[in-house]
């Protein structure tokens, strides 16, 4: 699959190196709503391009707002890929735990979130609506990659062959 993540194209937009880091406040410099934008259109063109040459596309962002998930539901139906919306959670407190390992660590990340700005993204959350059941997959995220990885796959196996 082709793995299209908003952190490295927002970071390539603004000419910044993957893994070096920019804490914004919420919704300003490169996190912006007019950046973020930019990040998104960048993101569906991408997409576009690559589904046009029959790949298998994974767009990985926040997607919180309800037009940025249709939007790319448009797309999917133009070039008639399948679609699916993943909702990622996970228990709070494993949130916080992870976010606040990655700068207390150091640790190797592409994303800039931070605790303070999940809490302020959860609060512009705009519940999922605009797609059918068969096609919307809630996934929690607490357990390992693996076992999340291997949650994910069968389900969505199981919806493409059930359909």
């Amino acid at each position: 699959m082709v793995h299209i993540s908003s952190d490295i194209t927002r970071k390539g937009l603004a000419g910044i190196k993957a893994l070096d880091h920019r804490y914004e406040t919420y919704q300003e410099g490169i996190y912006s709503p007019e950046f973020t934008l930019l990040t998104y259109e960048t993101m569906y063109g991408q997409a576009r391009e690559e589904l046009a040459k029959g790949k298998p596309v994974v767009l990985d962002a926040s997607f919180k707002e309800r037009s940025e998930r249709e939007r790319a539901v448009r797309i999917a139906h133009e070039l008639e890929a399948e679609f699916f919306v993943i909702e990622c959670t996970a228990l709070e407190s494993e949130i916080q735990r992870r976010l606040n390992r990655r700068t207390q660590v150091g640790e190797e990340t592409l994303s800039d979130a931070r605790w303070e700005i999940y809490s302020q993204q959860k609060a512009d959350w705009q519940p999922i609506k605009e797609v059918s059941e068969d096609h919307y997959i809630q996934l929690d995220t607490t357990g390992s990659r693996q076992d999340t990885i291997r949650t994910l796959l069968q389900r969505v196996f199981a919806r493409l062959l059930s359909s």
